[in-house]
């Protein structure tokens, strides 16, 4: 809540809001069309779009492949419409709009739609992940070291595929 305060964005309670992490191409009007069309799946599904804010990012120590391919990194708020009575519901329909805005998007004829992910849509959890080391998340990623975040729980998955070319959007299995 204190980073979206800092980013302008006026937050309701707990429970009232979903967040997540979004992969945009790095040209800014590809990324434009891309918010667009997600921005209309969520009106569509009935949810209330409270705004975005830019992730900070450090990658000054990133390999030239993880640069190659470096999304934009946004955080989209979205708040419970009237359609989702609890917050279990509210769960559900961020469940729905994530799984239909990667699908529709991807299938789109968007430029740069392939370059579209969301790390995580919810109201209890937020993903970060990345092409990158474990020891490298915190510094890549300064939200992580702001004393004003609090969690009871993290959990680092690190791997090396060995059967596909690694890609941002493959980087981390976990997410809801």
């Amino acid at each position: 809540r204190d980073i979206a305060r800092r980013n302008h964005l006026a937050l309701p309670d707990p429970g009232e809001y979903g967040s997540g992490l979004v992969f945009l191409p790095r040209n800014p009007t590809l990324r434009r069309r891309i918010v667009e069309a997600f921005e209309h799946i969520v009106q569509s599904e009935g949810q209330v779009l409270l705004g975005w804010r830019t992730v900070p990012t450090n990658n000054s120590m990133l390999g030239e492949t993880a640069k190659s391919g470096e999304p934009f990194i946004r955080q989209v708020f979205i708040g419970r419409g009237a359609q989702a009575r609890d917050e279990l519901e509210f769960e559900r329909k961020l469940f729905i709009i994530r799984k239909r805005a990667y699908s529709e998007i991807r299938a789109s004829t968007i430029d740069g739609a392939e370059h579209w992910y969301i790390c995580s849509l919810s109201h209890k959890t937020i993903v970060y992940k990345g092409m990158l080391l474990t020891e490298q998340l915190p510094q890549y990623y300064p939200d992580l070291n702001d004393p004003a975040i609090e969690t009871a729980l993290a959990l680092v998955h690190s791997r090396f595929s060995t059967n596909t070319f690694p890609s941002w959007d493959r980087a981390h299995p976990y997410r809801y």
